[in-house]
């Protein structure tokens, strides 16, 4: 019965006050000002509604990011890549025929029969060459450019190799400084090689869910190889922030936290996550180094939100 009576009470309360602040301006420096979602309550209402809020507190980035992967097969990219360069040599080809075909038009020295079937090879070959480059876009990525720099003898005696690095989902890379890759169950001196970024894997290792990149390093292993990698950040401090993982809300795909800023406002501010501990998770987004967030009673604010404000 108080269960209920306390369940009644804090709906009560909540309708009351949604009318009185429904959004909150909030501005970066340098950015134009943001509407955050808002509640005012009193302190009355904070204690009837049982809320208790908690500091953020700095997270140091970390210097390093470690990830495993693999020497990756360059066989059917470099069968795309002769595809694509194919279809746009014939197509290059056919517009060129095309072209003669038009200005002998223009003195009555073809046939229109033939212009005709010339046009339609032009825009067959056209359409073959752009499917062909979208596809070795879509499977190769930032190893498209990579790819027209190495030559088949150079990746068939291991001299240059292709590579995916994969890394943990809530992985910040930042700006790399340096890689480096070793076997995998190595000691990492014993066998390091510096790799070069190529850029965001265009997939992801559907086993580990997390993000990939391409790398590609000389003097390799064989197709398959399995490797860890150390990566080097150029910005090792600064930017993150640590809630408790009690303030974290996960809505729709995205992240939130209730922040408490005086004098009573309760703000829904989004934030990206990206490492953890038991205890906190490291985020980014609107939040202050001063800013103290909703730990018990989030559910309850986030429920006054989503109410229709009073007229």
């Amino acid at each position: 019965m108080r269960n209920a009576r306390l369940a009644i009470d804090c709906g009560c309360l909540l309708a009351l006050v949604i009318g009185a602040a429904p959004r909150y301006a909030v501005a970066a420096a340098g950015d134009a000002a943001t509407e955050l979602r808002a509640v005012t309550l009193n302190s009355a209402q904070v204690t009837e509604l049982q809320i208790r809020t908690q500091s953020v507190r700095a997270w140091p980035r970390p210097a390093v990011l470690n990830g495993t992967g693999q020497v990756l097969d360059p066989a059917p990219l470099l069968s795309l890549f002769s595809e694509a360069a194919a279809t746009a040599a014939a197509a290059t080809a056919t517009s060129a025929d095309l072209r003669r075909l038009q200005e002998l038009a223009t003195q009555e020295g073809t046939s229109q029969r033939a212009l005709e079937a010339a046009r339609a090879q032009a825009a067959r070959d056209d359409a073959l060459a752009r499917t062909a480059e979208q596809r070795l876009v879509l499977a190769a990525g930032p190893a498209r450019r990579w790819l027209g720099t190495v030559s088949n003898p150079e990746l068939s005696a291991g001299s240059r190799c292709l590579l995916r690095i994969d890394l943990p989902a809530s992985a910040s890379v930042g700006q790399i400084s340096e890689i480096r890759v070793s076997l995998a169950g190595s000691a990492p001196q014993s066998s390091a090689k510096r790799a070069t970024l190529l850029g965001p894997a265009p997939v992801i290792d559907p086993a580990f869910q997390g993000r990939s990149l391409l790398a590609s390093a000389q003097d390799c292993w064989a197709a398959g190889t399995a490797i860890s990698a150390e990566l080097r950040l150029a910005v090792a401090t600064g930017g993150w922030l640590a809630v408790p993982r009690d303030a974290l809300l996960l809505t729709g795909g995205s992240a939130a936290v209730i922040v408490f800023r005086p004098p009573g406002n309760f703000v829904e501010v989004p934030v990206v996550t990206h490492d953890s501990s038991p205890t906190a998770v490291a985020v980014t987004g609107q939040l202050r180094a001063q800013d103290r967030v909703v730990t018990q009673g989030a559910g309850q604010v986030l429920s006054a939100l989503d109410l229709p404000a009073a007229d």
